[in-house]
């Protein structure tokens, strides 16, 4: 699957990928009358506090950058303090680390992908952010999470970029004389004192048979590069400068002397040159090579010996005696892995490495080597060797609000005291406010105070918070839940946003409550974010996974034999707000001619016996789909000696059962059609002469005058041995998912062309269902 979005900048080609609605609507979403007493509701019941100004700042400092950038709309002031320089200080300081890889693949483009830190050290798979570049190659470094970047084409072109913020700004070019052999090493970092960031060039060449290096600085801000003074008779040997307590730090060789390595610093608030004396390394064995990092924010001086690695790092920086050996990385690690990169260290010293196309974690505490599970496709990896350094770059960023538009991004504090004052926020604005953020950022919301966890507790606030959700337009609230091909029952979870918009998604492992997961378990269905399964056909499980709380129904006490089944159905009754479960008994022995149907309550959490099912007709499709509030059964209805196909409704409020007409299609050459719900509405499909995959929708739900065809999906290969399923959801373009083979696939009617899109850490799916990101608790209704 290609989703690609080209950006041009001033010949920059950049596309863009990120690596991470149930069209099912409900009968429980209000009207605009009903949204605004549910707020007059939430406000009369419990007024939302009236918060100070520094407690504000406090709250949305705290929020990642995505949605600090939805929070720009909420009014003038906000927007305002949130592209406050000051601010932004602020909330880089609360912002998580992240890490940021580049490579190279077959097609020549780069590919640089952003993990979160420390999860890159966990066993579970990380979510990560892919941007694919055709012209960027060289990342030099990055501050307070702006990176820079030097264009391959274009010599002496740099880009400062914020992934964050989308950001990009192309700075002035380096002109140079161009001299045969020479070279340009580079460096990025933040003057504190002028409060502003600075670009640093080195441009080596040969003259008089010994090596220059002449320096030049741009300032953020600024149209020209400034001469300094040149590198003393040193010969920079990395390609970009280590940033450390504002300085930028290279190592170096001596222009008469090759075989010499010294650490030469520069900085960046007086532009003077310092030597920093290096740790005395020991007589055990000759120094092999020598590479810098920065590690735990202090230099740090990788030391590569014969028989191991030795990380040392300068905790004082500037003072030789305050070089410590961290760590030493053995020779039965370093023999299989000569060349082996160091990228992060973990608090609790494990150490990140890449080498080759491999990650790779090692526990400098028992010495042991694992293979993290960071998800990426291998053919995007390569490694070329530049002495010690490695071609697979590597550096950590913080996720910031700084714009590298701006010239000056950071103010004294002193400024901030007469900037715009933070606005007094009316109860009915932060009811709106919190009631579009996502259910994760909520959960953390509670501990604020005692009156936001009473008011993110209040059932309409819930109420109002699924509304929007389930009418997101960018449906950014919804996810897909699958179940894997495999022996044991086992979850994950995906967005399906991400699925549209980008070629490869992560999924999330899911906790299902149940301990014994049984493979026969099933996923019934979802309504406003429950997700209910069957378990062995005798009880349900309500479940939110959004919020991690579920239930389990008592047994339904059914006479089971060979050959029974039970098929569910869940659905929300708005007459009196409750949650129900239906369960079709089918007896084989019994001819299907009675099916015997109970009501699962979860206000009163017990089956009750209601009307059976109408006489003759059983049902053949495991769930019901819940529309308009009831429940629809695919159904075989024996008449005589012949059995029709029809559809089976049950009211949920009055328990009273109609049947409901199918459109008038060619049932000749087609399959027995299933039942599903998009947008909102009742579905029908079937397989039409084994070469297309035709869906209906009733777009007024009872009316058989408003079935419309929706789509005709061809088969690309015969569907002998297999067919689709679903569709699961369709976008406002007409895009249809749905399954194919145990895989996700994208249907563009408009081209008449398939999207695959990739799904990380996982393959091979045998059910799906999707469900809305919401607050609604199956023990708290």
């Amino acid at each position: 699957m290609q989703s690609v979005r080209p950006l041009e900048l001033e010949g920059i080609n950049c596309m863009q990928t990120e690596s991470r609605a149930s069209n099912r609507t409900t009968e429980m979403a209000p009207t605009s009358d009903d949204v605004a007493a549910s707020n007059r509701h939430i406000l009369h019941a419990l007024p939302p506090p009236t918060l100070p100004d520094h407690l504000i700042m406090e709250i949305l400092q705290w929020l990642p950058v995505k949605n600090l950038l939805q929070l720009c709309c909420v009014c003038k002031s906000w927007k305002s303090l949130i592209s406050e320089p000051y601010f932004a200080k602020k909330q880089l300081r609360r912002s998580p680390t992240h890490l940021i890889f580049s490579f190279k693949n077959d097609l020549l483009e780069f590919i640089f992908q952003v993990y979160p830190h420390p999860k890159v050290f966990d066993a579970l798979p990380v979510n990560g952010t892919e941007f694919i570049f055709q012209t960027l190659n060289c990342m030099i470094g990055t501050c307070d999470g702006i990176i820079c970047f030097a264009v391959k084409q274009h010599p002496g072109i740099l880009v400062l970029w914020n992934p964050c913020i989308r950001k990009y700004k192309m700075l002035p070019p380096l002109v140079s004389e161009r001299r045969w052999g020479s070279y340009t090493t580079y460096g990025f970092g933040y003057d504190s004192s002028a409060h502003t960031y600075k670009v640093v060039a080195g441009i080596s060449y040969e003259c008089d048979c010994a090596y220059k290096t002449e320096v030049k600085v741009l300032t953020l801000g600024t149209d020209t590069w400034k001469r300094i003074g040149d590198f003393p008779s040193l010969v920079p040997i990395n390609k970009s400068g280590k940033l450390v307590s504002g300085t930028l730090n290279w190592l170096a060789f001596k222009s008469n002397d090759p075989d010499s390595c010294v650490i030469i610093s520069l900085d960046l608030d007086q532009e003077s040159y310092e030597e920093v004396l290096q740790p005395d390394y020991g007589q055990e064995s000759a120094v092999d090579a020598l590479s810098l990092r920065v590690l735990r924010d202090c230099l740090s001086i990788i030391c590569h010996k014969l028989l191991f690695l030795d990380v040392w790092v300068m905790k004082d920086f500037g003072k030789k005696e305050s070089w410590t050996k961290l760590f030493r990385i053995p020779f039965l690690f370093v023999q299989h892995f000569p060349f082996s990169n160091l990228l992060c260290i973990s608090e609790d010293n494990q150490i990140l490495l890449a080498w080759e196309s491999k990650f790779l974690v090692y526990n400098s505490r028992n010495h042991v080597l694992k293979i993290p599970q960071i998800p990426t496709d291998n053919r995007f990896l390569t490694s070329e060797l530049y002495g010690c350094l490695h071609r697979i770059g590597f550096t950590r960023k913080r996720e910031r609000l700084i714009n590298p538009m701006d010239g000056t991004s950071v103010l004294p504090r002193s400024l901030q005291k007469e900037s715009l004052p933070l606005p007094f926020l009316p109860d009915e604005l932060v009811v709106e406010i919190l009631s579009r953020l996502p259910v994760r950022s909520l959960l953390q919301f509670r501990c604020v105070c005692k009156s936001w966890m009473s008011l993110i507790s209040d059932p309409y606030f819930m109420k109002k918070h699924l509304y929007l959700s389930a009418r997101s337009t960018h449906f950014t609230h919804h996810r897909i839940i699958l179940s894997a091909t495999t022996a044991e029952f086992h979850l994950k979870s995906c967005s399906v946003s991400s699925l549209f918009k980008h070629p490869s998604t992560v999924c999330e492992d899911l906790n299902y409550p149940v301990k014994n997961k049984f493979r026969h378990d099933g996923i019934v269905g979802s309504c406003n974010g429950l997700l209910c399964f069957a378990i062995k056909g005798d009880c349900v499980l309500l479940w939110n996974p959004s919020i991690r709380v579920s239930k389990k129904s008592p047994p339904l006490g059914n006479n089971w034999r060979p050959g029974c089944f039970t098929a569910f159905g869940l659905g929300y009754d708005h007459v009196t707000e409750d949650y129900k479960v239906v369960a079709v008994f089918c007896d084989p022995n019994e001819f299907y001619s009675e099916c015997k149907v109970k009501v699962y309550s979860m206000a009163t959490n017990s089956w009750r016996k209601i009307q059976d099912f109408p006489h003759g007709f059983s049902p053949y499709q495991n769930s019901g789909k819940f529309v308009s509030g009831t429940l629809n059964w695919a159904a075989n209805h024996s008449v005589g000696s012949t059995s029709l196909w029809v559809i089976v409704s049950l009211e949920l409020h009055k328990e009273t059962y109609r049947e409901v007409l199918p459109p008038d299609y060619e049932k000749e050459d087609c399959s027995t059609p299933s039942l599903g719900v998009l947008q909102g509405c009742l579905c029908m499909n079937y397989d039409y002469k084994k070469t297309h995959f035709v869906v209906w929708m009733m777009k007024d739900y009872g009316v058989r005058e408003s079935w419309v065809k929706l789509v005709s999906i061809p088969y690309v290969p015969n569907p002998e041995d297999f067919s689709y399923s679903g569709p699961y959801y369709i976008s406002e373009n007409g895009e249809v998912l749905l399954m194919f083979e145990f895989d996700l696939i994208l249907y563009d009617p408009r081209v008449n062309s398939f999207k695959y899109p990739r799904i990380e850490s996982g393959k091979g799916w045998f059910d799906a269902e999707v469900y809305v990101e919401t607050l609604v608790s199956p023990m708290k209704h």
